[in-house]
């Protein structure tokens, strides 16, 4: 494994992002911040699968349309630049109209999603993030794989330049979680997955299906994921990708929006006094922070950007 400082995991990616000038900041950023959250999949070997896989990865995502509403085509492009655009263009036209909302089509590995919206929430802005994601998940009550595992994230500004973010699965486990298990060859927790009979199975080699988070609750969260990224655009078996929506509203375009971080952080502040977590407390990082990255994939991407250099 290669040891490196999270600073020169970041200017690397820099590097190796060369062709998206207007992203690769903060894309090198979600990428670093997944190792220091603790989910190295998400991280920089997500980057080396997007640039080694089957296709170009240098084309510029393409944005199309008028008004509030745009579409973007991600097809060539690595994922989470695609993610990083439409968010990007989401906010820029909220910042012009007052919400903008930017459609994705072809968009290939996500990763985590929290980065993102938090740009925007820094920004002033509330963002709402949909990525559509492959049929594994069976509906509460059933074991059929119909739904995505489906992340959502959203991010709204607080006081002193903080942020609410909460960016999470709608499935009970990831479809990269799953991959971990199965590496491994450890049992997995209970009441995740079930296998072709329906029933609750441990073995990850036998999972047929995952299960909603929260029953109920995560099956119609992940219906609102499916439907509006991958129903609404064609794209639940999309053969180049998935779908993902990026929402993003000017609070300022607001009714009475005078003081909204300050609102927000008011109903902060009684969630933790009520003893609960107020999500996005842990997100950023610190530029002495170390990751590990596998030497194949650390090599991968140094190759890759020498050829920018």
């Amino acid at each position: 494994m290669t040891l490196a400082a999270a600073g020169q995991a970041r200017a690397l990616l820099t590097g190796v992002l060369a062709p998206y000038p207007d992203d690769r900041t903060l894309v090198a950023e979600a990428l670093v911040s997944a190792h220091l959250h603790g989910h190295p999949e998400f991280g920089l070997p997500l980057l080396d699968r997007e640039l080694t896989g089957p296709g170009s990865r240098c084309a510029v995502p393409a944005l199309r349309g008028a008004g509030a509403v745009r579409t973007l085509d991600a097809l060539g492009v690595p994922g989470p630049v695609a993610m990083a655009a439409a968010v990007r263009h989401a906010g820029r036209i909220a910042g012009e109209l007052g919400a903008g909302l930017v459609a994705a089509r072809s968009v290939t590995g996500t990763g985590r999603l929290a980065p993102y919206v938090a740009a925007q929430a820094r920004a002033g802005r509330v963002a709402l993030l949909l990525a559509h994601a492959p049929r594994t998940v069976a509906p509460h009550g059933g074991h059929t794989p119909v739904l995505g595992t489906n992340p959502m994230a959203y991010a709204l500004p607080r006081a002193d330049g903080r942020v609410l973010v909460a960016d999470f699965a709608t499935a009970a486990m990831t479809q990269a979680g799953l991959g971990g298990y199965r590496a491994r060859g450890e049992e997995l927790p209970a009441g995740v997955a079930v296998g072709a009979d329906g029933g609750a199975v441990t073995d990850a080699a036998a999972v047929h299906a995952l299960l909603p988070a929260g029953g109920l609750l995560g099956t119609l969260t992940g219906l609102l994921v499916e439907s509006v990224a991958g129903a609404l655009l064609d794209q639940r078996d999309g053969a180049t990708g998935r779908g993902i929506v990026a929402l993003v509203v000017d609070p300022a375009f607001l009714d009475a929006a005078e003081g909204p971080a300050d609102r927000v952080e008011a109903l902060c502040l009684e969630l933790g006094t009520a003893g609960g977590h107020v999500p996005g407390s842990t997100e950023g990082t610190r530029s002495g922070d170390v990751i590990d990255v596998d030497d194949e994939v650390w090599s991968r991407l140094r190759d890759h950007a020498a050829r920018y250099g």
